[in-house]
């Protein structure tokens, strides 16, 4: 059996900690992306297509983009990316469900409106369109 000298063991402690952060590149983006998936998923179950399309369709492009990047082995910018699609489809589901994203904002019961201003005062710009069609408002 040979022995391992102090070099040897220098050099196979490098190995093995380059060969455990190769590997983590693409096993964290791997476990975004399916995370993601799943947080879409749901959304799409409770009807985020409909009730909440900017986040759902946001959501939606963000995951594609992060399993496109992943083929390219791109896996930093795939996080990111499966992160953003994450957090969208979080948003979604929040959204569709009928939960408000701030935990002070109080959720508005249907039918409900926004009180409208009495005083418009006027707002003076550079831009003649701009102030007529406030004024038609």
């Amino acid at each position: 059996m040979p022995t391992c000298t102090p070099p040897r063991l220098l050099w196979l402690a490098v190995a093995l900690l380059l060969a455990l952060t190769v590997a983590c590149g693409p096993t964290q983006s791997t476990i975004l992306i399916n995370e993601s998936e799943v947080a879409l998923e749901k959304a799409r179950l409770v009807d985020a297509e409909d009730r909440a399309p900017f986040e759902y369709f946001s959501a939606s492009s963000y995951l594609h983009k992060a399993k496109e990047e992943w083929g390219y082995s791109n896996f930093e910018k795939s996080s990111e990316f499966a992160i953003l699609a994450k957090k969208f489809s979080e948003e979604a589901l929040r959204k569709a469900k009928g939960i408000p994203s701030d935990e002070k904002a109080k959720p508005v019961p249907p039918g409900a409106r926004p009180k409208e201003r009495k005083d418009r005062s006027k707002t003076f710009s550079s831009d003649p369109e701009a102030d007529a069609l406030e004024a038609i408002e």
